[in-house]
């Protein structure tokens, strides 16, 4: 008998063991992604696991009024709004996708824009966390600081570009994107385009102003002007163990 329980100690041990080893982290893969606000007829579709994106106005207006937030006019975007990370998240998370953009008008524009973002509960001023394209398509990270009160804002308080410019003739890229949490309301960023590192940098919240309420994602297209495009989107936002 004494026998039998130390074998069944030595088991239990053993087994936790490689239940440790291995790992029983299950990362969250699967997240409830929402149009945000609304968007024009047609702006945003998915089949077959693909999202597609496309030209649509700022239809996020202020509580009562048909007045846009902010002075971007054209936004088709999806968020994880309703699976919202606490302010004093801890862990990193894999944004990935293989995308192409083509621009549809008659001529290109070039315009800026925003193709996934992190958000924290503030009205004004940009978020924690955008990630870009700007005119001469080459990547971009930025990130403001709210001090108070609308538009009272530090502007750009973390700002990186890439060097590799993308076409916007329906070529595919991949972007992989990891954001770190370090549950304090810093996280470190890192962007790859087709696997090469183009950017990293880190979000270092302000000692004081506005203080992060949580933290969700955001994907599409969100530019201040309006411009004629397609985006093409098949992607994964991952949980690591880190």
């Amino acid at each position: 008998m004494k026998r039998l329980i130390i074998l069944g100690v030595l088991l239990f041990n053993s087994s936790c063991s490689t239940n440790t080893a291995s790992g029983l982290f299950k990362p969250k893969t699967s997240w409830n992604w929402i149009t945000s606000c609304s968007v024009d007829p047609g702006s945003i579709a998915k089949s077959n696991g693909e999202y597609t994106f496309r030209t649509s106005k700022n239809r996020c207006y202020k509580k009562g009024t048909t007045q846009i937030t902010g002075i971007f006019r054209q936004r088709a975007e999806i968020a994880t709004t309703s699976e919202k990370l606490p302010a004093n998240e801890s862990g990193a998370y894999e944004f990935k996708t293989r995308f192409t953009l083509k621009e549809t008008g008659f001529l290109p524009t070039k315009n800026k824009f925003d193709i996934f973002q992190i958000h924290d509960g503030r009205n004004g001023c940009a978020p924690p966390l955008k990630v870009g394209f700007n005119s001469t398509s080459r990547l971009y990270v930025r990130a403001d600081y709210k001090t108070g009160d609308g538009e009272s804002c530090v502007r750009n308080a973390m700002y990186n570009t890439g060097t590799t410019p993308i076409l916007r003739n329906g070529t595919a890229y991949t972007l992989r994107i990891i954001i770190d949490f370090d549950g304090a309301g810093s996280f470190d960023v890192s962007v790859y385009l087709n696997d090469v590192l183009e950017i990293e940098d880190t979000y270092t919240p302000p000692k004081t102003g506005f203080k992060s309420k949580y933290f969700f994602f955001k994907h599409g297209v969100y530019s201040q002007n309006i411009f004629d495009y397609e985006l093409k989107s098949k992607f994964t936002l991952t949980e690591l163990n880190s």
